[in-house]
């Protein structure tokens, strides 16, 4: 009595930490991965470097500031002849010199390359946000296929589990026979092998769910060996329209976007090089003070000797300079930078015929997918009622072991491929919406 009372117990703790573990949705995982993905953390930084690099102190826009100071300290001897003709030496003569400038410089007129320079700046800085939401969108597409396929492997584990217990109970009804001599040795045998069969396939299931969880917990950027359970409840958008996806894409796929601005950086790139044929307008002001003291025993006979000299002024000055020939590499570069121009184009159209493609593709995949889990549902209601009059007609001993086996063969290879459909379903249709640039998410890098 004691010992049943511990099993049950034992069994009543089990079903309880199962009941405890966390029910993960998928919004609610979408929602940690963009809080938690490492892959999007190293995208925040690298917008952030992007936004460093377009901020106004590198755009040159503004004047440079230096300052020089100097201090300098001679001791020398001077010996010599009047025009009298007496001599004289002086020894330990000193002298010192100070000097201390501020001088500011501001480029006026580059041939307008430091414009289109900057313009880039704000086009790398959009490239370098379009990278980071197609990392981010492929990130949640592994999210949702790793989401999904937790949950198909969850429902094949269940599946399998009633299986295994029907094969059970299959066993223990042959050996009942098998005691009034309706069935073989053979048949328990073959029983015995079936629920053998049944109880390996689970334990394969049952750790190929395991891993899915754990590469689910990567995705997301938490703790491997987090434990939860899955939602499996599949809903499918009622509203894609072929031809509307087909404009989002055009208008928001996030390659065509980067293709765009690519085209962009190649026209402005155009514009910088010829902006080294203008010439070029710079301003530059000087504000300098000097000291310069001789000493006072320099030379006793000149009284027009200066013994201390200081100059305090403001000086401002424009030149203007233009490369007139550099040997043509400036002309190369303006050629290959509108061949790049050319090739950018030519890559864009090629991009939204590719994106084309894609988009009726996918299109015909999501139809395909929707048509087979129709099929699928209805084979699985086929095969339900197959299996429930086999099961009755095998309980009243009208059917042998080996054709109540083929319909629960057939039964959960039915369940297995409806599953497997519905998931593959949402797939091709996350798919669609993404190649259309309609993946919806709150970005933290926004």
């Amino acid at each position: 009595m004691m010992w049943n009372k511990i099993i049950l117990f034992s069994l009543l703790l089990v079903g309880f930490n199962a009941n405890a573990q966390e029910t993960l949705s998928i919004d609610k995982a979408i929602n940690i991965t963009l809080s938690n993905n490492y892959g999007i953390h190293i995208a925040e930084y690298t917008i952030e470097k992007a936004e460093n690099n377009n901020h106004l102190l590198n755009k040159n826009l503004l004047p440079t500031l230096s300052s020089t100071a100097s201090a300098s300290r001679s001791s020398s001897s001077l010996k010599g002849t009047y025009g009298t003709g007496d001599e004289f030496e002086l020894d330990d003569i000193e002298t010192k010199n100070y000097s201390v400038g501020l001088k500011v410089s501001y480029t006026l007129f580059d041939g307008f390359q430091r414009w289109y320079t900057n313009k880039n700046l704000s086009v790398s800085l959009s490239l370098t946000k379009l990278d980071a939401r197609k990392l981010i969108e492929n990130t949640l597409l592994q999210v949702y296929a790793g989401y999904y396929a937790t949950s198909l492997l969850t429902d094949n584990v269940e599946n399998q589990s009633q299986i295994l217990a029907i094969s059970k109970q299959r066993l223990e009804r042959i050996k009942i026979r098998s005691e009034y001599g309706q069935v073989t040795e053979l048949d328990i045998l073959n029983a015995e092998v079936d629920v053998n069969n049944d109880s390996i396939q689970l334990l394969n299931l049952e750790n190929q769910l395991a891993n899915s969880k754990r590469d689910l917990n990567v995705r997301m950027g938490r703790s491997v060996d987090h434990k939860f359970n899955t939602t499996r409840d599949v809903k499918f958008s009622e509203s894609l329209n072929k031809d509307e996806l087909l404009a989002s894409a055009l208008d928001a796929n996030v390659e065509v976007l980067r293709s765009r601005k690519q085209l962009l950086i190649g026209q402005n790139t155009i514009q910088i090089n010829k902006g080294s044929w203008l010439p070029k307008l710079s301003l530059n002001s000087n504000y300098n003070w000097s000291l310069q003291d001789n000493g006072q025993n320099l030379n006793p006979g000149n009284q027009n000797q200066l013994q201390e000299q200081q100059n305090l002024g403001f000086s401002t000055a424009l030149s203007l300079s233009w490369n007139i020939f550099d040997s043509g590499s400036s002309l190369i570069r303006k050629q290959n930078s509108e061949i790049d121009v050319l090739i950018s184009e030519n890559n864009l159209e090629l991009l939204q015929q590719e994106l084309k493609r894609d988009i009726y593709n996918a299109w015909s995949s999501y139809q395909n997918a929707l048509f087979l889990l129709k099929v699928q549902s209805k084979n699985v209601d086929t095969n339900k009622n197959n299996f429930n009059r086999t099961e009755q007609k095998f309980k009243l001993g009208q059917l042998n072991s080996i054709n109540f086996r083929q319909a629960q063969v057939n039964l959960i290879n039915a369940q297995t491929a409806f599953n497997k459909a519905k998931f593959d379903a949402k797939i091709s249709e996350l798919q669609l919406i993404t190649l259309s640039g309609r993946l919806e998410y709150v970005s933290p890098l926004n």
